[in-house]
């Protein structure tokens, strides 16, 4: 061996960034950090979790830090007069926290711990403590919850100062410790971190025994979903624990699951409710493993949220994995009422092994495996059969409902059809709100019907269309001749008519493709296609009139409050370098224009920017101006314009994925974090393919339900 070789032995070190990496980056929400130390609670042996976290005050807080960030934003944006930033930049608001008296606290009567199991249990990173013990169970004889012994780092993911304050049982006193991430991320790696270290004579406000996490210095975005989505959070992770076993409280209130009223379950039961669950077995690795389960469908209208849709494995009494749909696809019988299904499973052999098969975050298991991979076939194969349950109950409640449904029947008789049309009608419409789960309030159900039986029994239809969508590169003069002239047309048969759409949009898909489609020369033709042709915005939109119309009084007077269509601004010239550049202000007020129908109370404001300039945040502020004025000027209306509900489409051509174009960067942004806004944005190729896949679906829906008259004679 060569001398100059050093063989001494090598370092293991960690570098602070693991703080981050399992605390901060992993644990980003307030529901998964108090799922954390309510399981910590649990296996101290508690008999109670108290939380406690000031709703008002904590948005109060996010509300006053949002405030200022806007003022700085502003004040740095006025700096830039000479074109030049003068400024550090204000940086992220999601980043921002709270004032450090904005606290929350989480309490517990467990064992609570003195100054060396501090030192050797909490303040050890990974601690396993059922690999160093070799007990699975605590004292009291739970199953331990904890396997990782990473939730001690939680409450960084939410806070940037972490104390705990401990007391004994039969000790006088409390021990305190407090932690700061700045400490902890900023030191070297040869470095140690000094955690501050108090003793406190009174105990600390802790009777007898417990332990007390307090989190200040809130990251912002931490809890911008809000408290009540912690508290649903929690309730469904810990729905398995029975209260008088282990009690957890928010301010006071016992936490309790909320599941149901369920109308159906797999497999299906003779008497008693779905919380009863049936008995399931499977063999992995050669041996046995039992568990149970239950899949449960909410009734009709009451959809549950994406987040709940699927089966939650429980184990030991603790959320193992969030809900799954696992192997289930679109093209499963009856999958129109996935958003109504959900399941329990409960399988403590998967938290009774070695080796640990839950993910970190406990969002999922480890399927692939071959102990899950069986489990995870018989669930799947349980939700097909609980879909398809679901779907053969469905059909003749569909059909009743829809011939007792006041909207149903209100919308076909208007449509004045002779009998064989009448019974048609009634077809369509069980077969439409089938496949919207029976659910008659369905939005698209209620905008979709009047358009399925408005086009039973109308005039002729135009060839044009087709034969313009099967050539290479179509004429864009000539698609919007004759897809406008589609419109005004009335269509002798329903199917045709449906099919005629289809080739419309076909071809300006071809067109859209073209480079030449995005030169700035397209802009207005564009503008009057989609202004006398709404359905190609969105299907529903047949019904709406433009705002140039004579008979829509409200919105010909709201286009003037707005300046708009014709009503633009004296002085106004597209032709500026602002308008026509990209990533300019593009403000055009001239390319806006309404959409309005009585019946549905509703305004759509539609700002469509030229194909050649990318959308960018200011289009977006220019749209909710618009939006926020024509609200206030409703409000001032009265009449006609009582209840009425504005919204907005941007449509254009999105920046590219990549775009490091701080406008464009701004945009997807703020459309990331309003999913539920009133206004949304399009690429006009986006815009293209929902409306496709929509009509698509109308004829589809159509088509089975003249399959159904031809079946029943």
């Amino acid at each position: 061996m060569p001398p100059e070789i050093d063989v001494s032995p090598l370092k293991f070190k960690v570098s602070p960034h693991i703080v981050e990496d399992l605390g901060v980056n992993l644990y980003t929400t307030l529901s998964r950090v108090l799922v954390e130390y309510v399981a910590n609670a649990h296996d101290a042996d508690a008999d109670a979790c108290r939380i406690v976290m000031d709703d008002d005050a904590l948005a109060a807080a996010m509300a006053a830090v949002k405030a200022s960030h806007s003022d700085e934003v502003a004040a740095y944006e006025a700096l830039d007069d000479a074109g030049k930033k003068k400024a550090k930049p204000p940086g992220s608001l999601g980043k921002r926290t709270l004032p450090g008296d904005c606290k929350i606290v989480i309490e517990d009567d467990g064992d609570g711990m003195d100054r060396q199991e501090l030192q050797d249990n909490f303040l050890l990173i990974g601690r396993r403590r059922r690999s160093e013990t070799g007990q699975a169970r605590t004292k009291g004889k739970r199953v331990l919850m904890g396997r990782k012994g990473l939730g001690k780092l939680a409450g960084f993911g939410v806070a940037h100062r972490v104390e705990v304050i401990s007391r004994k049982a039969g000790e006088k006193h409390a021990v305190k410790i407090s932690l700061n991430l700045p400490d902890l991320v900023a030191k070297r790696e040869t470095d140690s971190v000094s955690v501050p270290f108090e003793v406190l004579a009174d105990g600390g406000g802790i009777k007898k025994k417990g332990t007390r996490i307090v989190l200040s210095h809130i990251v912002h975005d931490s809890i911008r979903s809000g408290t009540d989505t912690a508290r649903a959070v929690l309730a469904e992770h810990f729905s398995i624990v029975r209260p008088q076993q282990f009690r957890i409280t928010i301010n006071g209130d016992t936490l309790k699951p909320k599941e149901g009223p369920f109308m159906a379950a797999y497999p299906p039961l003779e008497r008693g409710d779905a919380s009863v669950l049936a008995k399931g077995q499977i063999m992995s690795d050669g041996a046995p493993h039992e568990f149970s389960y239950r899949i449960r469908f909410t009734e009709a209208g009451n959809q549950l949220p994406a987040a709940r849709r699927g089966v939650r494995v429980y184990a030991h009494d603790r959320l193992a994995s969030a809900p799954e749909l696992l192997d289930l696809n679109t093209g499963v019988h009856g999958f129109q009422y996935i958003s109504y299904m959900d399941g329990v499973v409960v399988a403590d052999f998967i938290d009774d092994q070695e080796t640990d098969y839950i993910a970190t975050d406990r969002q999922s298991l480890r399927w692939e495996t071959p102990l899950l991979a069986p489990l995870r076939k018989f669930l799947s194969d349980a939700m097909k059969a609980a879909l398809k349950m679901r779907a053969d109950m469905g059909e003749a409640s569909a059909k009743k409902k829809a011939e007792m449904d006041p909207f149903t029947k209100k919308t076909i008789d208007k449509a004045e059809l002779p009998t064989h049309r009448r019974k048609t009608a009634y077809r369509i419409a069980a077969a439409l709100l089938q496949s919207k789960a029976e659910n008659t309030k369905d939005s698209f159900y209620r905008k979709s019907l009047p358009l399925l039986v408005g086009g039973l029994g109308q005039g002729e239809i135009l060839t044009t269309i087709s034969n313009l969508a099967q050539e290479e590169l179509p004429d864009f003069q000539e698609v919007v001749r004759t897809v406008t002239k589609l419109t005004a047309q009335e269509f002798d048969e329903f199917m045709t008519f449906f099919q005629g759409r289809l080739d419309a949009i076909e071809a300006l898909r071809k067109i859209y493709r073209d480079v030449e489609f995005k030169a700035g020369k397209n802009e207005k033709k564009l503008h009057e296609l989609l202004k006398r042709n709404p359905w190609l915005i969105d299907p529903t939109f047949v019904q709406f009139l433009t705002s140039d119309e004579p008979e829509a009084d409200l919105q010909h007077r709201l286009a003037k409050e707005l300046g708009i269509g014709k009503f633009i601004a004296k002085g106004y010239s597209p032709e500026k370098a602002e308008e026509k550049k990209a990533w300019g202000k593009n403000r055009r007020p001239d390319l806006v224009f309404l959409l309005g129908n009585e019946g549905l109370r509703r305004i759509v404001i539609v700002e469509l920017k030229a194909p050649n300039t990318p959308l960018h945040l200011e289009h977006l502020t220019q749209l909710k101006g618009y939006i926020a004025r024509a609200e206030a000027w409703l409000a001032q209306q009265g009449g006609k314009a009582d209840g009425v509900v504005v919204e907005g489409f941007l449509i254009g051509t999105k920046a590219k994925p990549n775009s490091n174009a701080e406008g464009a960067v701004l945009l997807k942004d703020e459309i990331t974090k309003n999913p539920k806004a009133q206004w949304r944005v399009f690429d006009i190729g986006e815009i293209l393919e929902r409306t496709k896949d929509a009509h698509k679906e109308l004829r589809d829906i159509y088509e089975k339900a003249a399959k159904r008259a031809a079946a029943e004679g």
